[in-house]
């Protein structure tokens, strides 16, 4: 079963797997992710995180001000590549 992280008060959800564009970044798309990453060389940290589709391995903590950013969402079934 993919993790799913329901976030009523933006009226969305959203699935490891997804695919978004973010308004600050708007020529990236990141898929979202839940487990295990280290972001910008940091420790590894288990939570929700996005990966830049163009650059797999690169990754970006997904933080409150991101799911406001959120300008486009592609469901992707949940299914990570």
């Amino acid at each position: 079963m993919a993790a799913t992280l329901d976030i009523p008060q933006y009226n969305m959800s959203l699935s490891a797997g997804d695919l978004v564009r973010l308004s600050k970044f708007s020529d990236i798309t990141w898929m979202v992710g839940y487990g295990w990453y280290s972001a910008s060389n940091d420790l590894a940290t288990c939570g929700w995180y996005l990966m830049r589709c163009d650059k797999p391995g690169t990754f970006k903590s997904l933080e409150i001000d991101d799911l406001k950013d959120i300008v486009a969402v592609e469901c992707n079934h949940g299914q990570q590549s």
